[in-house]
C-alpha cells in the first residue's frame, strides 16, 4: 500500500490498475502515471535469461541456497 499524508489525515492506496484515478482523485488533478512492466511474458523471459546468465551453472549460488532447495523439496 502507498500511503499520503493529505490535509492532516493519512490516505492509503492501493497499488493497482486504478492507481492514476486514485491520486487524480486525491490531489484535485488529472493525472497518468506510466506503466512499466506490463508484458508478463517479457518479465518471465528476462527473468529466465538472468536465471540462465548467473544461477544454472553456478555453483556458487547453490552452495548458497543450498538450505533453501533441500527445504523446499522437503514441503513439495
Amino acid at each position: 500500500m502507498l500511503s499520503f499524508l493529505c490535509e492532516n489525515n493519512c490516505k492509503y492506496l492501493k497499488l493497482d490498475s486504478n492507481i492514476s484515478s486514485k491520486i487524480s482523485k486525491l490531489i484535485n488533478n488529472d493525472i497518468i502515471l506510466p506503466k512499466e512492466n506490463t508484458s508478463l511474458k517479457n518479465i518471465k523471459f528476462k527473468c529466465k535469461n538472468l536465471f540462465e546468465k548467473y544461477c544454472e551453472e553456478n555453483n556458487e549460488f547453490y552452495e548458497l541456497y543450498k538450505k533453501d532447495f533441500e527445504l523446499y523439496n522437503i514441503s513439495v
